[in-house]
């Protein structure tokens, strides 16, 4: 949440030599906090989005070992590819 409100924090900041902030400056910025429905279908997608990222990086492994060993076989002519 502090990334998306990194601008409006550092406005409110005190201006020295290095800006300062305290409880009071933060206490003066509004935060949107979902309900605890909203939450969990908040948690619920993120966990899909995050298993799909696992299958796609298990995929990219696969298909990148299977470049890695049939390349040089079609590089040398062991391997052919004939078309139908």
């Amino acid at each position: 949440m502090f990334k998306v409100k990194k601008q409006e924090i550092e406005n409110e900041a005190i201006d020295s030599v290095q800006k300062n902030l305290n409880l009071e400056t933060l206490a003066r910025i509004k935060f949107v906090i979902p309900d605890l429905e909203s939450h969990k279908d908040l948690v619920l997608l993120f966990r899909k989005f995050g298993k799909r990222v696992t299958a796609n990086k298990q995929q990219i492994q696969t298909l990148t070992e299977t470049r890695d060993r049939l390349l040089p076989k079609l590089m040398s002519g062991q391997l052919r590819i004939t078309e139908s």
